[in-house]
């Protein structure tokens, strides 16, 4: 029989101080998973924990210090400098700082660190590349323990990081679950999908497919659950379906095959969750609730029918399906839904390859208004083709729908570091880029990242016109509180407790 190994995964603090209001549900799903298969792993969020400890000791001043600006009470920016970040991954040459946060990540972890074989790091964003590509090397030092890399951020092209840093173990790509286990399993490296190993010293990427693995309830206990508990609800993340049935060229879940959950199951995962957990407040994380209507309405029809009693919010995009729809989702317990609009101006929808019609959208958010749901929108500025008179247009929907929707928020499209791991192929190509390229160096490869010069005029403009039109607007957390964007969203789960 093939041994089995114990492993701990870590959702990683990121460099630019952004916080998950929620569990991680990434890391929590394949912690059930594992467990499923008899696999001794645990799970920890120091993003979260960095967050309520505060990490700077400055004695009877402390409680003070962490409300500062982020600028000045942000130990994780000493991982925003790449010079000093290289020379400790390259040279081992270390700040000072960067050491009293890896003592105080060691801490926080709270585990003997002995215990463990590998030590998986789930990284969602550029920010977490640096603190995890740092803290790993500092744990595999003191430790000696196998270090693997995986998360939605991961792609091929990161198999450069197993060439430069001989630290780094392995690259799981795309969903961990079966490729981790056959990892653990001490299965045949070569014959395990979707896995980026060493052979001869030199990175190997194997073949990949898309494996779903949907039967687990994901595994939360190692979690510090009440840290997430805000305005008396605890949210818990959950994923109905994979890809998305549009092609927006931003996006990267567009490279996933679409995939939809067994209804029966999620019934029951659902069910499950709510009383492991006790909580009956959710937040879909799907590309959106409508990306199969079929799907969405057996859902709601099922959640009804079983007296499920929960509560939910979801992403939805941008459509009408009418009001009959609507009305269904709100009774299947739907209290908020976040529209991805990104723009109504034709020149930049034309090269997301998205297709908004703002009469068709005004309706489906009057209808689900007048439903009772929650409308918040999304909004980008600064995407490709974009013309500064679009911005026109998107003012004009904006007062026009004002009625119907009660938060927004504001994005500025930017392509760098996370491209030059990923698909970049339009920017050599397509000549909305080629006058706005910037070339960076990270990880000593020089990339090719694109911004709009005006793109942040662009954004003071479209929040004026959502300030005009009375829209409160929002913004990700961004401070150890709770954000403005998630309290509107906790506060909305607390106002339809039953």
């Amino acid at each position: 029989m093939a041994s089995r190994e114990k492993i701990l995964i870590i959702y990683m603090p990121s460099a630019n101080q952004y916080m998950l209001p929620f569990p991680p549900l990434g890391i929590s799903l394949i912690a059930g998973y594992l467990s499923d298969n008899g696999i001794d792993s645990r799970v920890d969020d120091l993003e979260m924990k960095s967050w309520e400890s505060g990490i700077i000791q400055n004695g009877v001043f402390k409680d003070f210090v962490r409300f500062l600006p982020n600028k000045l009470n942000n130990p994780k920016l000493v991982f925003t400098n790449q010079k000093q970040v290289d020379l400790y991954l390259l040279n081992d040459i270390q700040q000072a700082k960067m050491q009293n946060v890896f003592i105080e990540w060691e801490k926080l972890l709270n585990v003997n660190l002995h215990e463990f074989t590998y030590i998986g790091f789930s990284i969602l964003g550029f920010g977490q590349i640096n603190t995890s590509l740092c803290f790993a090397k500092y744990l595999k030092n003191k430790y000696g323990v196998k270090i693997i890399l995986g998360g939605s951020f991961i792609t091929k092209k990161m198999a450069i990081l197993l060439d430069r840093y001989p630290y780094l173990d392995f690259i799981i790509l795309g969903e961990g679950e079966r490729t981790l286990l056959d990892l653990l399993m001490n299965k045949d490296t070569s014959a395990i999908p979707n896995l980026i190993h060493k052979l001869n010293g030199k990175a190997i990427i194997n073949m990949t497919d898309d494996l779903y693995e949907d039967n687990s309830l994901p595994q939360m206990k190692d979690l510090p659950l009440e840290l997430y508990r805000k305005e008396g609800i605890l949210l818990i993340p959950y994923e109905l379906s994979k890809g998305c049935r549009n092609n927006c060229t931003f996006c990267v879940t567009r490279r996933k095959k679409l995939h939809f959950k067994d209804i029966e199951t999620v019934i029951k995962q659902l069910s499950a969750i709510k009383e492991k957990y006790n909580t009956d407040s959710f937040v879909f994380v799907d590309n959106g609730i409508n990306v199969g209507k079929g799907f969405s309405i057996n859902l709601c029809d099922r959640i009804i029918r079983n007296k499920l009693g929960i509560k939910w919010s979801a992403y939805f995009i941008a459509d009408n399906p009418g009001s009959t729809y609507f009305k269904l989702l709100k009774d299947a317990g739907c209290i908020q839904l976040k529209w991805g609009i990104e723009t109504v101006g034709k020149g930049a929808l034309r090269q997301m390859r998205k297709d908004n019609n703002p009469d068709l959208i005004l309706e489906g958010l009057k209808n689900s208004s007048n439903a009772g749901i929650l409308n918040h929108l999304i909004f980008m500025v600064g995407h490709p083709g974009e013309k500064f008179i679009e911005l026109l247009y998107s003012a004009i929907f904006i007062f026009k729908s004002r009625k119907y929707f009660n938060s927004a928020s504001v994005k500025v499209f930017h392509i760098e570091p996370v491209d030059w791991l990923g698909a970049a192929g339009d920017i050599n190509n397509n000549p909305y880029y080629t006058n706005k390229l910037f070339e960076r160096e990270f990880f000593g490869v020089k990339v090719r990242g694109y911004r709009d010069r005006i793109c942040w005029l662009k954004y003071i403009i479209l929040k004026a016109s959502l300030v005009m039109a009375g829209v409160r607007t929002l913004r990700n957390c961004s401070s150890n509180k709770l954000g403005s964007s998630n309290t509107v969203l906790y506060r909305a789960f607390k106002k339809n407790i039953n």
